[in-house]
């Protein structure tokens, strides 16, 4: 694809078929797999899985599902210093952390067990 950018394929293991995917810099499947966020031109979308249609969330890059799939950490598409989170169901976000050197990867931690 262009420079710095990648297309996903969805492969189904039963057959061995390939589906051209979405086009992005970046991508995160979701915990129960149903969906991918990716990011293309600083904008921040999920793909449906199953009918292949992309919904945009919001702007911005490098997004990654929380493991309970409830928020999408990612950064900001106007400061790379800014770690935001976005909760799927209200759209509500939080700038977490403005950090004094630029973001390169993000993740989430597992749960500590006590």
């Amino acid at each position: 694809e262009e420079q710095g950018t990648y297309r996903v394929y969805l492969v189904d293991l039963a057959t061995g078929s390939m589906t051209p995917g979405v086009t992005g810099d970046s991508y995160s499947w979701s915990p129960d797999g149903t969906q991918a966020a990716y990011s293309n031109s600083k904008q921040i979308y999920l793909l449906d899985t199953q009918t292949q249609v992309s919904t945009p969330v919001t702007a911005g890059y490098a997004p990654v599902w929380s493991p309970d799939g409830a928020w999408i950490a990612f950064l900001s598409p106007t400061d790379p210093h800014d770690l935001i989170l976005h909760h799927l169901a209200d759209g509500h976000e939080i700038t977490l952390v403005h950090a004094r050197t630029v973001i390169r990867t993000l993740g989430w931690r597992p749960p500590v067990r006590s």
